[in-house]
């Protein structure tokens, strides 16, 4: 709740930019090799929230009630699915680049000669793809519950990668024994009464 009233505040009255704590251009960019984990100045706020700020952003919040009705909350939830495939679909190209910071931001994750890595949301495969491409040893198992994302990935027909259709919600994983499992930008967008449950199922999975 107070992380959400800070970004309503922020959208409704960003500070002036006197207050920044960095340029707007951002910090320096990192140094090759180098992690956010090793230098906590590369990590960038633009803004300060005081105790102000925050009550004012609270009664924001509070003031707009109950966002959706259980009915819209229970639909969406059923047709997520759904709604990422027809994302899939009409997009001609891939809609994320291929995440080539991998290395840089989970530094030692694919340090072993062999592996094997399970990637929750997988989309066109831009993680998977520079997985396979850095280490030769590792083979990627590639799931998501958008079937036009899981046809994307097998088009792209990339060497010692598994995809398959999954919902990590309601679904058994088609692997077990993984050494490494990838759950880049999927688990904020599970259900908070789901995920409990889903990264039960993905820690057994390791």
């Amino acid at each position: 709740m107070e992380e959400l009233a800070v970004l309503v505040a922020w959208r409704l009255d960003p500070p002036p930019v006197n207050t920044h704590v960095r340029t707007k251009a951002g910090p320096p960019p990192l140094a090759r090799g180098c992690s956010v984990l090793d230098d906590e100045d590369a990590i960038w706020a633009a803004d300060e929230m005081d105790e102000a700020r925050r009550r004012e952003a609270k009664a924001i919040v509070e003031a707009q009630g109950r966002v959706l009705a259980p009915f819209w909350v229970d639909k969406y939830d059923r047709e997520a699915s759904k709604a990422w495939d027809r994302f899939y679909r009409r997009t001609s190209v891939a809609p994320y680049k291929d995440r080539h910071y991998l290395d840089v931001n989970f530094p030692g994750a694919f340090d072993a000669p062999r592996g094997v890595a399970l990637e929750v949301g997988c989309g066109c495969g831009s993680a998977a793809a520079p997985i396979l491409r850095d280490h030769a040893g590792w083979r990627v198992v590639a799931i998501d519950f958008a079937a036009s994302a899981v046809e994307r990935l097998r088009a792209r027909r990339l060497d010692r990668v598994e995809v398959a259709l999954c919902d990590v919600v309601k679904d058994a994983l088609p692997c077990d024994g993984v050494d490494v499992v990838l759950c880049l930008f999927v688990l904020s967008s599970i259900a908070p009464g789901a995920l409990p449950g889903v990264v039960a199922k993905l820690g057994a999975a390791l």
